[in-house]
């Protein structure tokens, strides 16, 4: 691969299915995800198309709340097809999308925006029932696959992926190019939504939190525990908590158990959706072989995965890890629509493991650095 590589993305065949069937398609993902080029590439596909950049002036101004249809319909003139970038930058924009989406029925519009916090705020009520939203992540690992000569290839990608992630240009870049770019996602790029977000007051607070997470990547967390390390109080940590969640750099697995009152006081485990963007967090980017956190690691890259395929396929499968008092644990507990339960070890060098006695499952499964591309087939 190279850095003109364009990377064929599961999402793209999800609007291609949805394009110009009567819904106003929006896109969110964190920054520098690659929405920006997916939107280039299909704008080739179509003729009639207009480009909006919401970061542009000219575009804020003419395609503001502030504008009526006619105004709004000159500013785009014929096109049948519009893309908005950074949506969310364009005050009103969702009125202005549903001016358009009520008057020219013919018009698509396909909107972008990297800050779910102000996005999904300004678009749920105006266009409730009117869109399609669809979430675009790190690469997934069958979408590197296409850009291999043979699936199993990926094998020898192994320890590239837990260390520099899946960020489409880490991906295709290497050595200190490589580097630099994935440290300034990890230091500019993703944090700007945080720290500019209208709540936080005290980036290096979040920053620290951030870290707390990063080195216990796998591990339960209490929200307690961490407001008494950092001498903050614990509404802040959670409301912190969340907005990471929001900016699509962390994400929970809760506990499993049959029961729901049981289910409910028991500590989360905390996952990065990327693996590069922990490892930049905590400037941690040498060699797996010198590594001890590689277990840490390879059980991130995994249930990052499986969490990639049920936000972007919205599947029936929830997942869970499971532990017993005496610090018994399954990693994975993998539970169906008709509630039947497998569990998974995330073992990098382990073929083989015990069942624990009271495990909720007959029988444990071994995902491993040797057969995970199976496990993780979609």
């Amino acid at each position: 691969m190279n850095e003109t590589t364009f990377i064929y993305r599961h999402i793209y065949h999800k609007i291609k299915e949805n394009i110009f069937q009567g819904k106003v398609i929006l896109i969110y993902g964190a920054r520098q995800i690659g929405k920006t080029t997916l939107l280039k590439h299909l704008r080739g596909e179509y003729e009639n198309v207009m480009f909006l950049n919401g970061d542009e002036p000219s575009v804020q101004e003419n395609f503001s709340s502030r504008k009526n249809s006619n105004e709004i319909k000159q500013f785009i003139g014929d096109s049948k097809l519009v893309f908005i970038d950074e949506a969310q930058n364009i005050e009103g924009c969702a009125k202005s999308i549903k001016l358009i989406y009520d008057t020219y029925s013919e018009i698509q519009i396909i909107a972008t925006g990297s800050s779910a916090f102000d996005l999904q705020n300004m678009m749920n009520e105006p266009l409730t029932g009117r869109n399609l939203s669809l979430y675009m992540n790190p690469l997934m690992l069958s979408e590197f696959q296409t850009t291999l000569d043979h699936k199993s290839d990926i094998y020898r990608y192994t320890d590239d992926m837990l260390i520099w992630g899946m960020y489409p240009e880490v991906r295709l870049l290497s050595g200190e190019k490589r580097k630099e770019r994935l440290l300034q996602l990890t230091n500019d790029y993703l944090l700007k939504d945080i720290l500019t977000f209208e709540s936080i007051r005290k980036p290096a607070l979040v920053q620290n939190i951030l870290k707390i997470l990063a080195d216990q990547v796998g591990s339960t967390f209490s929200i307690n525990s961490i407001s008494n390390d950092l001498n903050v109080s614990r509404n802040t940590v959670e409301k912190y908590i969340q907005i990471l969640e929001q900016a699509y750099i962390i994400f929970r697995l809760p506990a499993y158990s049959s029961k729901e009152r049981v289910k409910a006081r028991m500590l989360d485990k905390i996952y990065f959706w990327d693996n590069g963007i922990r490892n930049g967090i905590l400037g941690r980017l040498t060699d797996m072989d010198i590594r001890e956190d590689k277990g840490a690691l390879f059980e991130n890259f995994i249930i990052s995965e499986k969490m990639k395929m049920k936000r972007l396929f919205s599947n029936d499968i929830n997942y869970y890890f499971w532990r017993e008092k005496n610090d018994q644990e399954i990693d994975i507990i993998e539970e169906d629509d008709v509630k039947k339960i497998k569990g998974y070890e995330c073992k990098y060098n382990v073929d083989n493991v015990k069942t624990p006695i009271k495990a909720p499952v007959e029988k444990v499964e071994v995902v491993n650095s040797k057969n995970y591309s199976e496990f993780l087939a979609d």
